[in-house]
Formats: C-alpha cells, sequence, structure tokens
C-alpha cells in the first residue's frame, strides 16, 4: 500500500502573513504521487490545524503495515520557539507554524514513533526552520517568527548558526527532504509562471522513476541553490535508506493514477 498525506497552508491569520505558492506545491505533489499509484489525502489551510494534521498523522502512520510506503508533506511557514527541553545547543526549538500554533520538532519527533516497524517513510518539508531573508518581487520567505522570540532590532533571528547539508543518524528510520538548511528560509517563488516553494518545484521536477533518494537529492541539488535562491536542501536519515529506490519504486513501473482525494 502506498499513502500520501500532503499538506499546505497559504491562507495564515494576519495581514502580512499568507503565502501564495503552498496550495500549488500540495497540487504539485498530489498529481505526482497519484502517478505513482499511492493514495493521496490532502489538507489545506484552516485543515491544517495543529489538532487535526496530528490526528492525521497518527492515523496515517498507524495505517502502514511492513512494507508500505508512507509519504507527508507540508508547505507553510516555519518558525521558531524556545527550548524549554535543553536539547538544542541554540536554545530555539524549530517548528512547523501550522494554521492555528507551531508544532516544535520534538512534538513531531513523538508522533513519527506510531510508525511501525517495517513501514517506510518519507517527508518532504518546505518551510523555513529558521534564518534570515530579504523579501522581494521574486520571493517571499516561509518564515513567520511566533511571539517575535529570538528577533534582533533588524529583524533577524538572535542564534547561534548550525551548517549542515546531509545530515545522517544511525537511529532514524525514515528519509527527510528539507527546503533550506536550519539557519536558512525557503522561498516561496514565481516559477514558470505560477508561485511555488522552490524545493517542491524543484524536487518534482527533478524525479524520475528508479531514482534513489541519493541521486534525486543530488539532482534538486542542481537547482538549489542558486543565484536567485540561497536555500540549500537538506537530505536526512541512514545512509543505507539514502540508496533505496525513492518511494520504493523500481527503475521500470507502469504509471497510474490510483485514487486521488483533492
Amino acid at each position: 500500500m502506498k499513502k500520501a498525506l500532503l499538506t499546505g497552508i497559504n491562507d495564515y491569520k494576519g495581514e502580512d502573513s499568507d503565502l501564495r505558492g503552498c496550495i500549488n506545491d500540495v497540487r504539485n505533489l498530489s498529481k505526482m504521487f497519484c502517478d505513482m499509484s499511492f493514495y493521496v489525502y490532502t489538507l489545506t489551510n484552516s485543515e491544517v490545524t495543529k489538532k487535526g494534521f496530528t490526528e492525521q498523522v497518527k492515523d496515517l502512520l498507524l495505517s502502514g503495515t511492513p512494507g508500505d510506503e508512507l509519504v507527508i508533506s507540508y508547505s507553510g511557514h516555519g518558525t521558531q520557539v524556545p527550548d524549554f527541553s535543553g536539547d538544542e545547543a541554540d536554545n530555539f526549538d524549530e517548528a512547523l507554524y501550522l494554521y492555528d500554533e507551531p508544532l516544535i520538532d520534538d512534538e513531531l519527533q513523538r508522533l513519527l514513533a506510531y510508525k511501525p516497524e517495517g513501514v517506510h517513510l518519507t517527508l518532504i518539508m518546505d518551510c523555513c526552520f529558521s534564518g534570515t531573508n530579504t523579501r522581494s518581487i521574486q520571493k517571499k520567505p516561509r518564515f513567520l517568527p511566533y511571539m517575535n522570540v529570538g528577533i534582533d532590532e533588524n529583524g533577524n533571528l538572535t542564534r547561534k548558526r548550525r551548517k549542515r547539508n546531509i545530515f545522517r543518524s544511525a537511529g532514524m528510520d525514515h528519509v527527510v527532504i528539507t527546503g533550506c538548511a536550519e539557519q536558512q528560509t525557503s522561498a516561496d517563488a514565481y516559477l514558470n509562471g505560477q508561485y511555488n516553494g522552490a524545493l517542491t518545484y524543484y524536487a518534482v521536477k527533478s524525479f524520475t522513476k528508479g531514482m534513489t533518494y541519493s541521486q534525486w537529492y543530488k539532482e534538486i541539488r542542481r537547482h538549489l541553490p542558486s543565484r536567485y535562491f540561497d536555500q540549500i536542501p537538506q537530505l536526512e536519515g541512514r545512509q543505507d535508506l539514502f540508496q533505496r529506490g525513492a518511494f520504493g519504486l523500481p527503475a521500470t513501473y507502469t504509471k497510474k493514477c490510483f485514487l486521488k482525494f483533492w
């Protein structure tokens, strides 16, 4: 069984908080996974509350059986909140800024623990977790400060920078592709006649059948960073998972639109 839960938020509360490309990200990913015979479920805008998101993720994971391929994507604002657990060197927890409140990385990790052993899980996170950026006609950062915590007089995050491109973890049994490094922002960008997340746009554009995660990531990195976008996508997980066929897809397969909820 192959299932994908795709989420995106354009319409945030507040006059200056809206994004333009997140629903298009969901549409583009929906087509991509539908073509790979995934059951596709979508949540957008006010449906992506913390309660709704966590319940849907939990249900998706608990529905998995060994050998299943599951995907979770999020397109929207990222943010930071103070770290009260003491597990962050820079004293900030990265978080998804959902429709009504943040979901911090510690909560997300506890949620992912519902995944049964033997289920293959991929996460695509097209948002900002930290960093600075400038607004322009061409792009807008997918970063929204939460209660202005850790913001200096110039609007920049006050934090120690950490750099990584590929993060390998021996205890991590899923694959994550993010839009940028922890000190950066991901762009909500105007590309090829419409707004999209830069990561999602180039991830879909770069994907071909039979790719491993490592090969897919290398293709994405041909486009990001660039002269227009300084964000550096991240690939996280165990080295052996990077060598699997992305989404369990063999080198040859029959393209089939299996089912789509939209």
